[in-house]
């Protein structure tokens, strides 16, 4: 396990190398490199590896979802189809639901 800093153009940056994964955040100061330093060493020490995890993107609405869909759906789909698919999820109650929560009747 090694937290480093170093300045590098005028920046200071933190460097994670931890059981062969490997991280570097930009931080800004020296003093805030340290300080940022020392917290994530304690950090690994505890078993906490969330920093050198990827971040997940947010899953989308059903909104945002449908939108694409629709967009995509008359090269791939007769026009009935898309016709059919955006008057039933027209809903307005399924607008801000996370798609991926999402499921059909009687699975969960």
């Amino acid at each position: 396990m090694a937290v480093k800093i170093r300045e590098r153009n005028g920046a200071w940056w933190i460097f994670i190398d931890h059981d062969g994964k490997r991280k570097a955040k930009k931080v800004g100061t020296k003093a805030a490199a340290e300080k940022i330093q020392k917290q994530i060493e304690a950090r690994l020490t505890l078993g906490d590896l969330r920093l050198l995890e990827p971040k997940k993107p947010p899953e989308p609405t059903f909104a945002e979802f449908r939108k694409s869909w629709l967009e995509q759906a008359p090269a791939s789909c007769k026009d009935s189809t898309t016709r059919i698919t955006r008057t039933v999820t027209s809903f307005p109650g399924l607008a801000h639901s996370v798609s991926a929560r999402l499921q059909p009747r009687g699975s969960g």
